[in-house]
């Protein structure tokens, strides 16, 4: 059975979160005067010159998808692609949506969209698929951070981006390298808050945990106990820094260099999902974080042990 005039718009724009543009309508079959009376009628509503929103299909991706929309190689970039990256960038909406595109796109110019240029292409390996969205790398987009966030934001990008992402040491420089030039905003500090988080000197293990036991005991949570070892555990270490048996959580002091906490996140991970598995909550800690927010940190875990101990009791 062939598909409706409004059914061929409706697929098309299905895609792209409820965005369309002339030309797709057009190579899917609709003509022209198909597309325009629509438009009369108010089943697509133009945003621009050839563009156009089917407001049923909106959700939350659609200012990405019109931002990218008519702007050939384009990818979402910066803050934008910070924010689908799940980064800790600047709260905000997608009002204006940032995307960069290959240099000879040229100049053109919307409104809520900012246009970034480059002179390198937008190839493959510095480009993710996001659903459908094409989005700059997260090593592109830390490199892009750079340029728009002050040092302390972007040392959590960075970490966020080394921890929780994924990011690697040699994807992240092997973006850097060809992108590396002078007067590029920003590049100094990225690269010493890079050099800061990946050749750290780790914290001594010993003194780590003296100084979490300390906080725990200070803070009245002495259910923790020291070394334990939880009767499912099977890691190489024999192990785990502390634990609470009583509300079932497992505290992880970590204070290793931030290379080598790359390196080992594969195993931390994989211990992690077997504590979930038995019932038991895992809360890690960085040594920067006792030295930098000790008192917040600590109040995020008296917060879940005290939630753990409610959910028990109920």
């Amino acid at each position: 059975m062939s598909l409706s005039n409004y059914q061929r718009i409706l697929k098309v724009a299905a895609a792209t979160s409820g965005v369309c543009t002339r030309n797709t309508l057009l190579d899917a079959g609709v003509s022209p005067t198909t597309i325009d009376r629509h438009t009369n009628a108010g089943s697509l509503e133009r945003v621009r010159s050839g563009v156009y929103v089917v407001a049923e299909l909106v959700d939350a991706r659609t200012p990405y998808h019109l931002g990218l929309a008519r702007l050939d190689g384009a990818a979402i970039s910066h803050i934008s692609a910070g924010r689908l990256h799940e980064l800790p960038v600047p709260a905000g909406g997608t009002a204006v949506v940032e995307v960069t595109v290959p240099v000879e796109s040229g100049g053109r110019r919307f409104d809520g969209v900012t246009v970034h240029r480059t002179r390198l292409p937008l190839a493959v390996d510095i480009v993710d698929m996001c659903g459908a969205l094409p989005v700059t790398s997260l090593a592109r987009t830390v490199f892009d951070l750079a340029s728009c966030l002050k040092v302390h934001r972007l040392r959590h990008v960075v970490q966020t981006a080394i921890i929780h992402r994924g990011l690697g040491t040699d994807d992240f420089w092997a973006c850097y390298q060809p992108l590396a030039r002078r007067g590029v905003r920003g590049l100094g500090p990225l690269r010493r808050v890079m050099c800061e988080m990946l050749d750290d000197e780790p914290v001594p293990q010993s003194v780590l945990e003296q100084r979490l036991a300390r906080l725990l005991r200070d803070e009245g949570l002495t259910g923790f106990r020291r070394q334990y070892r939880p009767p499912w555990f099977d890691g190489v270490r024999g192990t785990v820094d502390f634990a609470d048996p009583n509300v079932r959580v497992v505290l992880e002091a970590d204070g290793r260099s931030w290379h080598a906490t790359t390196q080992a996140m594969a195993e931390d991970r994989r211990r992690d999902r077997a504590a979930a598995a038995h019932g038991w909550t895992v809360l890690r800690v960085v040594a920067s974080e006792l030295s930098v927010r000790p008192d917040a940190t600590i109040g995020e875990i008296k917060a879940v042990v005290a939630s753990r101990s409610l959910n028990r009791a109920a």
